[in-house]
């Protein structure tokens, strides 16, 4: 379900990477299109997306079909080809992942997800989309809100760094 009010460490550190970012750098690092974003919930996952209007539209449409904001990707460990990762501060970028696989993410983990893709048939329905950027957070006991901010303000700056320009 999408959620109106994200957590406030998530919200302060997008707004200062990305939102307060030189126009320039948003294009280099996210793409060509205004930056929309918006913050889901499906099951043990939170999920904060931002790329093109397009793109969030997507997300939406894609949880009123799927049950799911990104479809092929879970909190569940699955029967079958499952690829899962498990860590924090996982960046995932230019990949398109091949279905009928899930992609599983466990317990106490962070991952950003940008230019990556999920292709093929998975629980007998087509998907081909595209993710233009994610950060994708399951929650435990030992990792709150407040670590997660901080691996997304990580993952981010490790993202842009390369687009910004080095005075000499």
């Amino acid at each position: 379900m999408k959620i109106g009010d994200w957590p406030d460490e998530i919200k302060t550190v997008f707004r200062r990477r990305v939102v307060n970012a030189p126009e320039k750098i948003q294009r280099q690092a996210f793409g060509d299109s205004p930056i929309h974003s918006g913050y889901w919930r499906d099951n043990d996952l939170h999920i904060v997306a931002f790329g093109g209007r397009a793109f969030l539209k997507q997300i939406q449409l894609f949880e009123v079909r799927y049950g799911a904001p990104l479809p092929g990707i879970s909190s569940k460990e699955a029967e079958g080809p499952v690829a899962m990762t498990s860590g924090r501060r996982i960046t995932i970028a230019k990949i398109t992942f091949e279905a009928p696989q899930i992609f599983a993410l466990l317990e106490a983990s962070s991952l950003l997800l940008v230019d990556f893709g999920i292709r093929g048939i998975q629980e007998n329905r087509q998907l081909n989309y595209a993710v233009q950027a994610a950060f994708v957070v399951r929650l435990s006991p030992e990792f709150d809100w407040g670590q997660a901010a901080d691996d997304f303000d990580f993952v981010l700056a490790r993202w842009i760094a390369p687009f910004v320009e080095r005075r000499q």
